[in-house]
Parts: C-alpha cells; structure tokens; sequence
C-alpha cells in the first residue's frame, strides 16, 4: 500500500511538472494542448493511487510518531534521572566544599602548631648548649679542685714524713738524755739501774694520741701493734692495726 502511496506521489509530481512545462511552451505557442496520455492519464492514476496508499501512509506517520513520542518519553526519563544525579553530584560537591573547608582550617591549625612547636624546640635546644656549656665549665672547675685536692694531700703527706723524721729524732736525742741520766744517779745497784733505765726508755718511746684523726695526721695509713703510737683503744677490729684506712 505504501507503494501505491508513493507511485501516486510520483505520477501528481510528474503531472506537475509537465503542467508547468507545458504553460512555459504554451507562451511560445498558444496553439498547443495537452495531451490526454502525457496529463490525464497521469493525473487521474496518482490521484487513485495516492487515494488508495494514503491511509497506509498515514498508518506509517502514526507508528513514526508513536515512535517519536516513546523516544521523547524515554529521553524525559532519562534526563530526569539525570537531574536527579546533578542534584547528588550538587549535594556532593557541596559536602566536599565544606569538608576542604574543615581541612583548611585544620591545616592552619597544625601550621601553627607545627610552628609552636618548633620554637620550643629551638628554645629547648638552646637551654640544653646553656646546660652543656655550664656542664663543661663544673668539669673544668671539678678537675681543678681534684688537682688542688691532690696537691693537698701530697703537701700533707711531705708534711706527715717530715713530721715523723723530726719526732724519731726527737724521741732518740730523749731517749739518750733518759739513759745518761739514769746511769749518773743509778751507780749503787746495778740491777736497779738497769731497772730505771729500762722502765724511762719504755715510758719515753710510747707516743701518746687523743684519737685517730690525731694520729692520722702522724701516721696517715695507721699502726700495727709494734709501734710506740699504737694503742688497743684504737684497734676497733682487734686485727693489731690501729687507725687503718
């Protein structure tokens, strides 16, 4: 049917355009007619063709249509649910916005912090080169007083030698005197003598000290129990060592 439509179209277009060309020759020549086989017929077969294949065509248009009108359906569908994803994809972007907000904001926040805790480190390490510096300075001065220390006690040990040098000298040139003295005045009896002088030379060597730290100034490392300065008092361990170290 709708090649009926269609040749009936073509025949109308030809007899169309025939009739116009027959219109230009007839100006030319006003005796010319138009012929029944190349008008009429043509004429009058498109119009029963056309009459015949229309309401196929119209049919056609109709599904055309139809078809138009479902695509527009489904393109307003689609484009509201792509409406709908614009208005997420919105709302999304308007979260992100408010969270790079935030972070910004905390950003700032670490910044200043970050640059708080710099300076403290700084000052921190320059409380700490004050302390080493300081901590140096107590060093020099601690080696110093250890040297003067050590000067001290072998000034003190010179001392304590020479100090004991001049008391056994002492107590010999006493003890000469003692001896002599008792041999003078002591001829009658000669046990007698010999008693006396042995009793003054024990009493004259004895060495006589109030405690330890006077006798520590003598005799730095202490006495064992030969020497005239040792006393019992003084040997706390009873191991016949007074004042030992």
């Amino acid at each position: 049917m709708e090649i009926l439509a269609n040749l009936g179209i073509f025949l109308l277009m030809y007899v169309l355009i025939y009739g116009i060309y027959h219109i230009i020759k007839k100006l030319k020549n006003k005796e010319r007619r138009l012929t029944r086989n190349r008008f009429y017929i043509p004429l009058i077969l498109g119009i029963v063709f056309f009459s015949i294949g229309a309401p196929s065509l119209d049919s056609g248009l109709q599904q055309e249509y139809d078809k138009v009108v479902e695509q527009n359906k489904e393109m307003t569908s689609e484009l509201g649910i792509v409406k709908s994803q614009v208005e997420e994809l919105d709302e999304k972007y308007k979260n992100l916005e408010k969270d790079y907000k935030e972070l910004k904001t905390n950003k700032d926040d670490s910044s200043s912090k970050l640059t708080e805790a710099q300076d403290k480190n700084k000052k921190l390490e320059e409380t700490n080169k004050e302390l080493e510096a300081k901590i140096a300075e107590l060093d020099e001065k601690n080696k110093s007083l250890d040297d003067q220390i050590n000067d001290l006690k072998q000034a003190t040990a010179s001392n304590t030698e020479s100090s004991s040098s001049n008391n056994s000298s002492k107590q010999q040139s006493s003890n000469t005197n003692t001896s002599t003295n008792t041999a003078s005045t002591t001829k009658s009896s000669k046990q007698q003598s010999s008693s006396s002088s042995t009793s003054a030379s024990t009493v004259s060597n004895i060495e006589n000290f109030a405690n330890c730290t006077e006798l520590r100034k003598v005799y730095p490392n202490g006495v064992d129990s030969s020497h005239p300065a040792y006393q019992a008092k003084m040997d706390r361990d009873k191991d016949n060592f007074a004042c030992e170290r």
